[in-house]
């Protein structure tokens, strides 16, 4: 009974078969969308639209994005990818030709025409995003689920790569650049929507602050250019430090947050930059903290 029961829940009509057919074949491919998305921000696609005015025919941007006139149909197969996932949009002319333009996501991928633009291109966090190092990772779910060694490692990219993310990033000089322009550019934005809508929180900061895991210190010096009364420090490992540009208006300070925080009057901890530390057991020492601030 319990058999016949299972049989009839899985019965469907011809119409509902073949729609859960696409359905899952969707959900199969749908890889294919960062896959262009990563293609569209290395081509710098959505640089040539904008120094076309905006507007741009398929062989004029594949002429800009130095495309192999070879490769135009394979060209417009990606564009189709990419306007159907709202990355572009696309119209059709009086004169037949398809004309491609920026949509709200990919003025995000504009680093060309002038400081506002590079201030929010986020290119190179869809280069932290859509890694090959982080995606196969993904491919270890079902042993990190299921086999006894497996069990044990506290992250899917421990299981894949036989490290941690951090670890991966201190031995690998490209990889670390990557993260970290990825890192400077999501600050970047961040930080200009925080000031313009929470400006009355930062101009009580106090006369300094110090950033606990501020990598290069993109976020603080957009803080230290806007209120230039705040002596602002930025906390990070010593590796990463050793990276830093030079910059008059921040002091970079290596340390580990788990062992000591310079005091200041103010502690900045943004989520994204402080999660490289979340992997350690270690708790924080209050140790140089304005009482727990």
């Amino acid at each position: 009974m319990a058999s016949h029961v299972q049989e009839d829940e899985l019965t469907m009509s011809s119409d509902d078969l073949l729609q859960a057919q696409l359905e899952l074949y969707h959900h199969c491919f749908v890889y294919v969308k960062s896959m262009a998305l990563g293609a569209a921000t290395d081509l710098r696609i959505a640089d040539a639209i904008h120094l076309r005015g905006g507007a741009v025919t398929l062989s004029d941007l594949a002429a800009d994005t130095g495309i192999h006139p070879t490769k135009l149909s394979h060209l417009r197969r990606l564009m189709r990818v990419l306007t159907t996932s709202g990355i572009f949009s696309a119209e059709v002319k009086a004169s037949g030709d398809m004309v491609y333009k920026l949509t709200r996501v990919s003025r995000l991928l504009v680093g060309a025409g002038g400081e506002s633009s590079r201030r929010r291109d986020l290119s190179p966090m869809v280069g932290v995003f859509v890694n090959p190092v982080a995606i196969t990772a993904l491919f270890s779910i079902h042993e990190w689920f299921t086999d006894e060694k497996s069990a044990a490692s506290p992250s899917l990219f421990e299981v894949a790569h036989g490290c941690t993310r951090w670890e991966m990033i201190a031995k690998d000089a490209s990889d670390d650049r990557v993260f970290n322009a990825g890192m400077a550019a999501d600050c970047c934005l961040s930080m200009e929507i925080l000031l313009r809508e929470c400006n009355g929180v930062f101009g009580s900061l106090g006369s300094s602050l110090v950033d606990v895991g501020g990598a290069h210190g993109a976020a603080t010096a957009v803080v230290a250019k806007a209120f230039p009364h705040v002596k602002c420090t930025v906390l990070d490992l010593p590796r990463v430090i050793a990276g830093a540009p030079v910059d008059d208006n921040l002091t970079f300070v290596p340390g580990d947050m788990f062992e000591y925080i310079p005091p200041a009057d103010t502690v900045l901890l943004k989520t994204k930059i402080a999660s490289r530390y979340c992997a350690s057991a270690r708790k924080p020492s209050r140790q140089g903290t304005p009482e727990g601030r």
